[in-house]
């Protein structure tokens, strides 16, 4: 069972497919059915699976791939057959990472593996903006007893289970079974999508003897009496998370969240933007890093190049920073790549498969189906794998996130040789690293393309925002300690005449100096109470809030002073493991406040978000341009959005000169000014200009360009 929602269709089959939702009858025998359907001679939604639904008042299904995207097909018929108190039983294979694989072949309390795994998916998938409505739609069946699920699994085998047999049922007791090539997943249905074929036996035939054979078979493995195969029910856990989960004006006012908004995204075409940054890609060679501001598309953008490259030259390998997005890639490919129907392989995390003698070698060889290595960079730089890769001209390389790919630990991925070259980040810069950007730019060939925040605003890709500076200051003792060390860090420069020194090359002594300073400001104690008066202020109930800290100490301060004041909220961060996508999932669908540190920097997608709140942000302009495009991004009735910024300002001196900490202010006024400049509130600006006057700041408008370096932050 996979989550995998959002596989693109067209809007004629779907009207098609409720004209048909409409149809008057409810025997089987009524139809004029074939003995044999394939998808290029036929419709297999139209001409034979909604036909047969909606004469029927149970369906038993044994698959092993079933996936929500299917419901983007046969989800009307579905809805009206579940209305009209139509039961579903579901046979299916859960789908597994390497370790949980590993976990009952070893024959070890397999069931609670079983039961972790779909947790996990169902978790995963109702934490994704995309699969949402897919998953609340199947919930509701779930919750009204419409649809119940076993999985099938052979425990102590490598193998899944894999059958593909399906039985309609009506009120007089006729039965339509057929058996053959399709799961019950979007590609298999779609048209558009893989080449399926299957028999087709009707009770009231010759066939008969055939459909009892199919209705036992199905009754026994429903029942966990088929020898070699385990079926087992969805756990209590998971089935209570589908029940909260779930639409109680049913199926049919479930469905409307999952046919609207997934359709238009898939079925759009490119933003001409997309199209001049491939353009530009191909003229440069096939070669170039596009800079495209957070929210852009450049996924999609970088699919539509795979897409072509898969149909003309050969295999493709992308290089991402995260596990995360290793999944949302993988995700992405199957509702984007569906006509290609690409074989893909995930490296790293829980996925070892690739450790197989030759199978990355073949993988990126040139002949062969359409093939995709999702990596992450973590695994792809390290030689058990690098040396593997099959390299030259008929390779696509993609580096999402490149900047990654500049720091010396990743540096070694810059070594593969491709036909095919594209790197992928709103900052390609590397903060501080000039000799690591310089390998970047060198390897790719340059930047190609650039989108900017406000292009990306322009062209409706990102909503539009106000923008809103709230000043504070440091204590008396946090003071001090900012200009003991600052002196320390002036004296360490000095003796080792380091002056000109790139940050990823200064004494490691030194870097430790750098780190201990900056975290004064970004944990002032003053923003505790700051970020609490803000929230109590101007929160209010079904706005989405996310609350930057600099680490957990911080976190669970500003958390708990907003909780003094009488409102709820959650923390969020990289330990909570399981419970991180639940907490995602409430605060997408009820709102709320969610106080978070880092992990939310990188691959986590909450398009709801409304407000944010930004009490700790790196000097490195990668880490706050991401959080602003975070917030921007779209969402259903989300038009606008704000964002709010903790400034540390110095104790005014009597005698109008500069203060000695004057360079924590011109480091915030630098991120500050940035997100001013493309904010709809522009007085914004004038803010910062009379925040800087008073601090006897001079020449303010050279600050967003530059000050980015004079501090670390020991990424």
């Amino acid at each position: 069972m996979m989550a995998d929602f959002g596989a693109s269709t067209t809007e004629s089959m779907l009207q098609l497919e409720k004209d048909k939702a409409l149809m008057p009858g409810k025997c089987l025998k009524e139809l004029n059915i074939a003995k044999h359907y394939a998808t290029n001679r036929n419709d297999l939604v139209s001409e034979f699976y909604s036909p047969c639904i909606l004469r029927s008042t149970r369906y038993d299904r044994a698959v092993g791939y079933f996936r929500n995207s299917v419901m983007l097909l046969i989800g009307r018929s579905i809805a009206r057959f579940a209305q009209n108190g139509g039961a579903i039983r579901l046979v299916c294979s859960p789908d597994l990472t390497e370790d949980e694989v590993k976990a009952f072949q070893s024959g070890y309390e397999w069931r609670g593996a079983v039961d972790k795994a779909i947790l996990r998916i169902v978790e995963s998938a109702l934490a994704n903006a995309y699969e949402r409505p897919a998953w609340q739609f199947i919930a509701t069946l779930v919750a009204r007893e419409n649809l119940d699920i076993r999985i099938a699994f052979r425990p102590g085998h490598w193998g899944i289970f894999h059958d593909k047999l399906g039985l309609f049922y009506d009120d007089d007791g006729h039965v339509v079974s057929f058996i053959g090539s399709s799961n019950e997943t979007a590609s298999a249905w779609d048209p558009f999508g893989n080449h399926e074929s299957f028999e087709v036996f009707s009770s009231w035939t010759a066939d008969s003897a055939r459909v009892n054979e199919h209705r036992s078979y199905f009754d026994r493995l429903w029942q966990n009496h088929e020898p070699g195969i385990e079926t087992i029910p969805f756990s209590e856990v998971a089935r209570d998370r589908l029940r909260i989960a779930s639409n109680p004006a049913g199926p049919e006012a479930a469905l409307e969240n999952v046919m609207l908004p997934d359709v238009a995204k898939w079925i759009k075409a490119p933003q001409a933007y997309q199209i001049r940054a491939i353009n530009a890609w191909k003229n440069n060679g096939c070669r170039g890093i596009i800079a495209h501001a957070t929210g852009s598309g450049k996924t999609f953008t970088a699919l539509l190049t795979i897409k072509q490259w898969l149909q003309e030259r050969g295999p493709v390998l992308v290089l991402l920073p995260s596990e995360l997005l290793v999944d949302q890639w993988y995700i992405e490919i199957q509702d984007v790549l569906r006509s290609e129907t690409p074989t893909v392989m995930r490296v790293g995390g829980g996925f070892s498969s690739w450790k197989r003698p030759y199978v990355v070698e073949g993988f990126t060889q040139r002949a062969g189906n359409p093939r995709i290595i999702l990596a992450t960079i973590q695994t792809a730089s390290e030689e058990p794998f690098l040396n593997r890769v099959t390299q030259g001209d008929h390779l696509l390389a993609i580096w999402d996130e490149v900047h990654w790919a500049g720091a010396p630990k990743y540096s070694s991925t810059l070594t593969i040789s491709a036909g095919g070259r594209m790197g992928l980040s709103a900052t390609p810069k590397r903060y501080g690293d000039p000799v690591g950007t310089q390998k970047l730019l060198e390897y790719f060939g340059g930047v190609v393309d650039v989108v900017t925040l406000a292009d990306a605003i322009e062209a409706g890709r990102l909503c539009h925002y106000n923008y809103y500076v709230h000043p504070t200051g440091l204590f008396e003792d946090e003071r001090e300690e900012w200009q003991k060390l600052s002196f320390e860090i002036r004296r360490a420069f000095a003796r080792s005449n380091l002056e000109d020194a790139g940050l990823s090359h200064l004494p490691e002594y030194i870097k430790h100096l750098l780190i201990k300073r900056s975290r004064i400001p970004k944990k002032a104690r003053s923003k505790i109470e700051l970020a609490a008066n803000i929230i109590e202020r101007l929160f209010v109930e079904g706005s989405r809030w996310l609350v930057y800290c600099e680490d957990k100490e911080q976190m669970s301060s500003v958390a708990e002073s907003i909780r003094r004041k009488g409102i709820s909220c959650s923390e969020f961060h990289s330990e909570m493991a399981a419970d991180r996508s639940s907490t995602l999932t409430r605060f997408d669908e009820l709102g709320g406040i969610l106080v978070a540190i880092k992990c939310l920097d990188e691959g986590v997608d909450i398009p709801s978000a409304s407000h944010s709140l930004i009490l700790a942000s790196s000097r490195n302009p990668r880490e706050f341009i991401q959080r602003r495009g975070r917030i921007l991004r779209k969402s259903p009735g989300k038009h606008f959005a704000e964002i709010h910024d903790a400034l540390i300002i110095p104790a005014q001196e009597e005698d109008s000169t500069e203060p000695p900490e004057a360079n924590i202010l011109k480091t915030e006024l630098a991120r500050a000014l940035r997100f001013a400049q493309s904010a709809a509130n522009y007085s914004s600006i004038y803010s910062l200009y009379e925040i800087a006057d008073k601090a006897a700041i001079k020449n303010v408008e050279q600050l967003a360009d530059s000050g980015f370096e004079e501090d670390l932050d020991g990424e």
